[in-house]
């Protein structure tokens, strides 16, 4: 996708404001909140940004700011399957290290729109980076994240939202590594042999369905086992 200028990007907001998406003023709500994501130097890793609501959402924005050293891959951001078809995503890298993103729901030919994000829990958005050699695990911070209400059609205040939160994915064990172990531990899961409380269930589904299973673990095992380089096409 062709990167846009502040002009089209404002253009691109207003459209959201034309579809009845009451983006309100509240910017800086989620200022304070930082996703820990751990990448080694030289290497590229996809990172998720997941969202824990109570409540239905149908479209969102957020700027996802990287610490020196981390900078985004050629790989556009893209939306998981908790999104409905008539989603769309719209981005724009201010450099190489900052991206605002904003994400609404609309479809002109099938005359359909405002549908909801799906479930209540799992990763939403998928970014890829790429550390340089002196890089060191820092913070990546997210700001101006304003979340809208299906039902109401009004912006979410940060009281309402559950949490964003980020992570490697598939790292259940929270050693930043993706491992045989990590998948032993998500089948464990997924057969109901172990709580949620051993792993870090948040990134342990990987292909984009609602609930863990067997599948999940089968990818991070060939992930671990360096036959697939990412978790969603």
């Amino acid at each position: 996708m062709k990167q846009n200028n502040q002009t089209s990007w404002a253009a691109r907001l207003r459209k959201l404001s034309a579809l009845c998406l009451a983006l309100v003023a509240t910017a800086n709500v989620w200022a304070d909140d930082k996703v820990t994501a751990i990448v080694k130097p030289g290497e590229t890793q996809q990172i998720a940004i997941l969202l824990k609501n109570a409540t239905d959402y149908t479209a969102f924005q957020m700027t996802i700011k990287l610490p020196e050293g981390l900078e985004f891959a050629d790989a556009s951001p893209v939306l998981t399957e908790r999104k409905d078809a008539s989603h769309k995503l719209e981005f724009n890298k201010a450099d190489a290290s900052t991206i605002k993103l904003a994400a609404y729901s609309y479809d002109k030919d099938q005359n359909k729109g405002n549908e909801a994000i799906s479930g209540n829990e799992g990763d939403l958005v998928l970014i890829n980076v790429t550390a340089n050699k002196d890089y060191v695990a820092k913070n990546i911070v997210l700001s101006d994240v304003v979340f809208v209400k299906k039902s109401t059609l009004e912006a979410a205040s940060s009281e309402e939202l559950s949490s964003i939160v980020g992570g490697l994915l598939g790292d259940v064990n929270g050693d930043n590594e993706i491992t045989a172990q990590d998948a032993a531990l998500i089948r464990q899961y997924a057969a109901r042999k172990i709580s949620g409380n051993a792993i870090t269930v948040e990134v342990a589904n990987t292909n984009g369905v609602d609930d863990v299973t067997a599948q999940d673990a089968a990818l991070v095992q060939q992930f671990a086992a360096k036959k697939i380089k990412n978790f969603y096409k």
